[in-house]
């Protein structure tokens, strides 16, 4: 596994590595045409397994991924509590609301 061979980023555990390592094979199937586990339009950034998807996964590569200020993705996209509009959390956004 990945997690074997590459330091891991503070706050992950190699289980948690290990299963977005398995939702990285997933795409990499549907990028060939075959059956999926993660949703199409969706991208994952391990070692976190949580999907980023559509137009919340455009912006968050633009700004840099998981390099870019908003760190990794904390959770799955999210239907915002209006029933309007997506969102997903990053580890920014909770580092923040922490404080």
């Amino acid at each position: 596994m990945r997690s074997d061979r590459e330091e891991l980023p503070e706050g992950f555990t190699k289980e948690e590595a290990d299963k977005a390592e398995m939702k990285e094979a997933e795409l990499q199937k549907q990028a060939l045409g075959l059956r999926a586990a993660v949703a199409p339009g969706c991208q994952v950034y391990w070692p976190s397994d949580f999907q980023v998807c559509g137009a919340i996964r455009d912006k968050y590569n633009s700004l840099g991924a998981q390099f870019s200020f908003l760190g990794f993705p904390t959770t799955n996209e999210l239907t915002n509590p209006d029933g309007f509009g997506r969102r997903s959390v990053f580890l920014l956004t909770e580092l923040r609301h922490a404080s």
